[in-house]
């Protein structure tokens, strides 16, 4: 599965344990298997999940990020 290999990628360059971990691999993989088969989520809207998951894997497992985005 292309989203599975695109979140492993994000997730193996990070170099911080608290992303670069397998919970943190199967909780995502796993929560885009559920968007992915799910029967009221369109592909565009999986996709732009998938897009904002691996931002967020990349700026969470950025040492440098300090500053979460508040809602």
């Amino acid at each position: 599965m292309v989203m599975d290999m695109m979140i492993e990628d994000a997730i193996k360059e990070s170099d911080m344990w608290e992303i670069n971990n397998p919970r943190v691999h199967a909780l995502l993989r796993n929560l885009m298997v559920f968007i992915d088969h799910s029967d009221n989520i369109s592909d565009t809207i999986s996709h732009e999940v998938l897009s904002y998951l691996i931002t967020l894997v990349r700026a969470y497992g950025d040492p440098k990020f300090t500053v979460p985005v508040s809602a």
